[in-house]
């Protein structure tokens, strides 16, 4: 049987008016929204996703009449952003805390899809409203993917959208990140973003480590064929002068290089063996976060995929103490 679950009508979204010159509209400007579902039985879902959730987690997302989802498209510097919406389907009592999540991935690739709506169920499941952000060059949105520059900007134009959402409690915004979205979270923090505290998982905190100079050739020069599939171009083609000032491009993309600006408290997750990014690159941020006397928590588990599904109630469970622990009050 397919599994597919309407999800029309979500709170202040789907009768929202609309701005189609995203040239025009303010940063964080609602400018389209559509219905977004689990279409994919699970029998045909990829054998990542598979492994990622197991079927009764996947089709209670799919058929859960709680809560709405819903694709839509904002402004961030005169640039049509795509991202994701979910949220209770009935009015709450009060406005809820949210997570304003930053995806991992580069240009199209790890762009936001029907698995990713379920584990943001899960984290609706938990009392969260989820707000996610495909970033420029990636998943529809316009410009171009410019690893952790300005698509930073896409991240902080989530706040004011998530504010004119009825559900949302603007003081009580949070940041999630997976892989590449730790940079990303990384740097909203050090560009002021107003949220309560964060949570990275598997993040990148030092592009100059060696494990990143083993990837030059994937990530600098495009020289990767999924990439090149999916329109990365490599950082070559998009940081300035590239050959004389790549150091400094990667110093400002790399939180290792300046824990103090992260101001916020900071739980970083990471698997001991990792097959993608080293679990070194949440352990050092973590020393350097200590060294100053900034409030964090490391959390390592002894094995586990990239995105730690195999601890994934853990790994959602800790998120959610970690930032009812840092609520302020609603006010009335």
């Amino acid at each position: 049987m397919r599994t597919v679950i309407s999800l029309v009508g979500a709170l202040g979204v789907a009768a929202c008016a609309t701005h189609p010159d995203a040239r025009i509209a303010a940063d964080g400007t609602l400018l389209s929204s559509e219905a977004f579902c689990i279409r994919t039985p699970y029998d045909e879902q990829s054998e990542l996703t598979r492994f990622r959730f197991p079927r009764e987690v996947y089709e209670r997302a799919a058929n859960d009449p709680r809560f709405v989802s819903t694709r839509i498209t904002y402004a961030s510097d005169g640039l049509r952003i795509t991202g994701v919406l979910v949220q209770p389907r009935e009015t709450p009592s009060h406005p809820l805390p949210t997570i304003l999540y930053c995806r991992g991935g580069t240009a199209d690739f790890g762009a936001l899809d029907e698995s990713d709506l379920v584990t943001f169920h899960e984290w609706a499941n938990l009392g969260f409203v989820v707000l996610a952000s495909n970033y420029r060059g990636g998943g529809g949105s316009d410009g171009v993917d410019t690893w952790c520059g300005d698509d930073v900007h896409d991240v902080l134009a989530l706040v004011p959208l998530a504010r004119s959402f009825p559900a949302v409690d603007a003081d009580n915004l949070f940041l999630v990140g997976l892989s590449r979205g730790g940079p990303m979270v990384y740097g909203a923090l050090r560009d002021g973003i107003r949220v309560r505290a964060a949570a990275v998982m598997a993040g990148v905190s030092d592009l100059m480590a060696e494990d990143m100079l083993e990837r030059e050739p994937e990530f600098a020069d495009g020289d990767d064929d999924v990439f090149r599939a999916m329109g990365w171009r490599g950082w070559r083609s998009v940081w300035p002068d590239y050959d004389h000032r790549a150091e400094e491009h990667k110093r400002a993309r790399s939180a290792i290089c300046w824990p103090e600006k992260l101001r916020v408290p900071l739980l970083l997750l990471h698997a001991k063996d990792d097959p993608r990014v080293p679990a070194t690159h949440s352990e050092r941020l973590a020393a350097a976060l200590q060294r100053i006397g900034a409030a964090h928590e490391l959390v390592l588990y002894d094995h586990d995929g990239h995105s730690l599904p195999l601890h994934r109630e853990d790994r959602d469970q800790r998120i959610a103490a970690w930032f009812r622990r840092h609520l302020t009050p609603v006010q009335h």
